[in-house]
């Protein structure tokens, strides 16, 4: 039946007021997610310092303390995987990890994780090194095969946070004389909780070397040759004078490790030679004038081109000459470099010593200049320097050795022999170990004296590697080289009048007739 207009809007308000009043704002929809709840317990000795990390199912991990909970919301229904990590090697969580929990939408499922830990062992290395050819820079110890750590050759290094049980503890780095007695790697059973000690005795003996005889090779055999220098076992340099009263040539010659070559320069005579790298060569000796009389050399070599330098200037021919010899260069760095020699000016002969600072050359001032003649230079710093020589006894005839020292401010004459003699050379290895070379004499320096070891040899060269690896050469007539091993000189094959080496595997000799030896391990 059709109602009326105003009947049918009357009716429709009331529906929309039953509809209204059932419910209306009170109606409530349904949680759709859930929490989880992770809870961490922690037991046992050394407990993990810095916690765990929680992953649920393939997220991100997130970070709990080892006595901890945490709670994470809307975590969708059903099933998930939750793993507990980063435990430390001596703890051990238990029951399942992962563990499976379900979370149902509204409520909160609870996941806890009991962890053991237990008391960690450790192992205690020891080294014990003997023998006089000690690696200079230690070695280095790994525990089951991990990151090798460094560790000295006399010397204790604890290696701790292992499991109990068997290790496996290898000692590496041994230089090629040096062997470990008791078997290396060495297996050590450590209980739980308990540091065990492992000593590894390693002997050092001295070896001598396989010594090749280079002056073929390098074609050397009509040069005199007096220093040799270099950077590394291939990156060396030897010079010295040809063999001939015709011609007065100088010979560079440079190993690289495989061959040598020669660079030639005519009325040149050169003596020394010092390198602080490939590209930065020093040399020194002398340049004939065509009048008669000498005039310092002194060249640098950049790498590719071997170019003059000017020097102090004093050198001059003519009516009234002033000779100047160089006979040794060293130095620290390509700006601070020492070269020794002398100078002769009216019959009479000075000590010279000139420094290059990286612009120029000039004449340093000693103690003692008159009658005397310097030779041989080395150190350990700028404010550490011997240089080497002699001087003109009373009688102004025969001479005596003496020794100069550089404190980076001014020379001072250490040693001055009254005796005949001569110091030709001498090496720094520290500011209280050095060691000087004569005439019949080995000489050397603790840090607060001299001591002196007689010998029936003319030493004219002299280098170390270390402490218990000195090479000393020289001879008269026939070449001789003396090895020191800390405690004794023994006199060994081959020999010459210089001797430079890369390390204590690595050294080479130099002398007359084209003498060029390399002594390898």
């Amino acid at each position: 039946m059709l109602l009326p207009y105003h009947l049918h809007r009357l009716q429709l308000g009331l529906t929309v007021a039953v509809v209204a009043g059932c419910g209306g704002g009170d109606l409530t929809v349904p949680p759709s997610t859930g929490t989880l709840e992770i809870t961490i317990a922690t037991s046992g000795a050394e407990q993990d310092a810095d916690g765990y990390s929680v992953q649920i199912d393939a997220g991100t991990a997130r970070a709990i303390g080892a006595a901890a909970t945490l709670t994470t919301s809307d975590v969708t229904p059903g099933n998930h995987t939750v793993r507990l990590g980063e435990v430390a090697a001596n703890c051990t969580v238990g029951g399942d990890n992962p563990r499976t929990t379900i979370v149902t939408a509204g409520q909160t499922a609870a996941v806890s994780f009991a962890v053991m830990c237990s008391a960690t062992s450790s192992i205690k290395v020891t080294t014990v090194t003997t023998g006089s050819l000690l690696d200079p820079d230690g070695y280095t110890v790994s525990v089951d095969g991990g990151a090798p750590q460094p560790i000295g050759i006399n010397a204790e290094l604890a290696m701790p946070g292992l499991a109990a049980g068997d290790h496996s503890v290898a000692l590496a780095g041994l230089g090629t004389n040096c062997t470990a007695s008791d078997g290396n790697p060495r297996t050590v059973t450590v209980p739980a909780g308990v540091e065990a000690p492992l000593r590894f005795t390693v002997s050092c003996p001295w070896t001598a070397f396989l010594w090749q005889d280079m002056r073929g090779d390098a074609g050397s055999s009509e040069y005199a040759l007096v220093d040799v220098w270099g950077t590394s076992a291939t990156d060396v340099y030897a010079v010295g004078l040809l063999n001939s009263e015709d011609t007065t040539e100088s010979a560079v010659f440079h190993y690289d490790g495989h061959a040598w070559s020669k660079h030639t320069e005519e009325n040149v005579g050169v003596k020394g030679v010092w390198a602080s790298a490939p590209n930065d060569v020093f040399r020194v000796g002398a340049r004939w004038f065509p009048e008669g009389g000498y005039d310092e050399a002194i060249f640098h070599f950049d790498g590719s081109t071997w170019s003059p330098m000017t020097g102090i200037g004093l050198g001059r021919g003519g009516a009234s000459p002033i000779w100047v010899f160089y006979q040794s260069v060293w130095g620290t760095s390509a700006t601070d470099v020492f070269a020794v020699g002398s100078y002769r000016q009216d019959g009479t002969d000075y000590a010279l010593i000139a420094h290059y600072d990286g612009v120029r050359w000039s004449k340093l001032t000693l103690p003692k200049e008159k009658d005397r003649i310097l030779l041989g230079i080395s150190g350990t710093s700028s404010k550490d320097v011997y240089a080497v020589g002699y001087h003109f006894l009373a009688d102004g005839i025969t001479n005596g050795g003496f020794i100069v020292h550089f404190d980076g401010s001014q020379w001072t004459e250490v040693l001055t022999e009254s005796e005949p003699g001569v110091v030709f050379d001498v090496w720094s290895i520290s500011p209280s170990d050095v060691y000087a070379v004569g005439y019949h004499e080995i000489l050397h320096y603790d840090g607060h004296s001299w001591s002196r070891t007689p010998t029936t040899e003319t030493l004219q060269g002299v280098w170390a590697a270390s402490s218990t690896d000195v090479y000393a050469v020289g001879g008269i007539v026939n070449w001789v080289m003396l090895h020191y091993d800390g405690q004794t000189w023994t006199k060994i094959s081959g020999g010459g009048s210089q001797v430079w080496g890369s390390s204590s595997t690595n050294v080479f000799v130099v002398g007359g007739g084209g003498t060029l030896l390399h002594g390898a391990r």
